[in-house]
């Protein structure tokens, strides 16, 4: 094998992925997300439908492509300390639990993911506006310093 053919070999299997790894680790290691919706609902049923984590459970799909996914209520029915625990074919994967609420406006949240550098926090902000309440959730995720975090969060898919 000639030098010049060498040297491609080693750009392609060493040097691309090291530049993808070092530019990973130059990334954010924080990714913030901010949405917000109207619903045709009283600030106070909206709350109560978002400081259950039971509720929450009966909100989320169910079917996965890496398995069956499951959740466990944990702690108090409702409020601080609510929580849900995420099991995919019977493993423990993730964890959620409301840290403070302040009804009917504020729910503040926590989560963090089993056997990877993601935890976070978030919150639901409540206002009554004229047709209903403006519902804003705003989360904060920690990826941690691993590229590919990194990167998948940069790309909005943390």
């Amino acid at each position: 094998m000639s030098r010049r053919s060498l040297a491609l070999v080693f750009a392609l299997f060493v040097g691309i992925p090291l530049v993808f790894m070092t530019v990973g680790l130059l990334l954010p290691g924080e990714v913030e997300v901010e949405r917000s919706t109207v619903v045709p609902v009283s600030a106070e049923i909206a709350f109560r439908m978002l400081d259950s984590a039971e509720k929450w459970a009966s909100y989320q799909r169910r079917e996965r492509t890496v398995g069956e996914l499951d959740f466990q209520v944990s702690g108090l029915e409702r409020g601080v300390g609510s929580g849900l625990q995420y099991y995919i074919s019977g493993k423990l994967v993730a964890t959620f639990k409301i840290r403070r609420v302040e009804p009917p406006s504020l729910i503040e949240y926590g989560f963090s993911w089993e056997g990877a550098p993601l935890s976070g926090r978030g919150v639901f902000l409540l206002e009554p506006v004229e047709d209903g309440t403006r519902v804003t959730r705003r989360e904060v995720a920690r990826i941690g310093a691993d590229p590919q975090y990194r990167w998948r969060g940069s790309l909005g898919r943390a």
